[in-house]
């Protein structure tokens, strides 16, 4: 189990708990940390929320809500981090920025078939956004289109590896 967290010394981070009956869980470590991101990637937060593992065949994608130091502990933005989970510790390839702004969350799920999906989704509790121009619904706010844009250039990315 991936769960996110921030330091005492406020550094987001993905710890890593197991357990072989779900009901007791050992602490195994941390997977990835501010100190293993580039600081011009983004990653930079007091925490890490709601870290999610999404398999694309041999790469994995670690997505993590990055929350802001000031004026207070808020969601900032949302990173995607494309590499290889081994040996407990995530090794980076690629950071990418999802979105821009605060009312951006991402949920991440696997189908039956092992298949990965990202659902972008705007916080309902968040900042107000500014009014939509005619002809922008919600499926087509500028936060889900930036988002939206950001994956294109992950998955484009991911393409021109294999």
């Amino acid at each position: 189990m991936l769960v996110g967290a921030g330091t005492s010394d406020g550094r987001g981070t993905v710890l890593r708990y197991a357990s072989d009956d779900l009901r007791a869980w050992t602490y195994v470590g941390p997977v990835l940390s501010v100190d293993d991101v580039d600081p011009s990637a983004g990653g930079d937060g007091p925490m890490w929320e709601c870290p999610q593992l999404l398999r694309f065949g041999d790469t994995d994608v670690l997505i993590v809500s990055v929350l802001d130091r000031l004026p207070g502990i808020r969601p900032s933005h949302v990173m995607a981090f494309v590499g290889r989970l081994h040996d407990d510790r995530f090794a980076i390839d690629h950071a990418q920025q999802l979105g821009m702004g605060p009312r951006l969350l991402c949920a991440g799920n696997s189908d039956l078939a092992g298949r990965s999906a990202l659902a972008p989704r705007l916080d309902p509790g968040g900042p107000p956004l500014r009014k939509p121009r005619i002809g922008r619904g919600p499926a087509r706010s500028p936060c889900l289109e930036s988002c939206r844009s950001a994956m294109v250039a992950v998955f484009h990315w991911l393409w021109q590896q294999n």
